[in-house]
């Protein structure tokens, strides 16, 4: 259905930052999916990007991501530091 998965990229690119997600000890679907509880289908449109980014070694190369990441900083820490 291409308006749900337009739904589901539209998700990807706005509640889930793949510069943050990366930094982060989460490696599998079912981890990302619990930690930004958004659908299945989404994340795994987003575990595809990041697949793609880090063959690239495409993060925080744009000035928002870098805000985003800055922003995510403290809950990037407590969340690495409480695993």
């Amino acid at each position: 259905n291409t308006a749900q998965t337009h739904t589901n990229i539209f998700a990807r690119d706005l509640l889930i930052w793949a510069a943050v997600l990366a930094s982060l000890p989460t490696q599998t679907t079912e981890e990302i999916t619990k930690l930004c509880s958004i659908s299945y289908q989404s994340i795994k449109i987003c575990a595809d990007k990041l697949r793609e980014l880090y063959k690239r070694g495409g993060f925080n190369k744009l000035s928002l991501e870098q805000k985003v990441y800055k922003a995510f900083k403290n809950f990037m820490y407590f969340y690495k530091n409480t695993k």
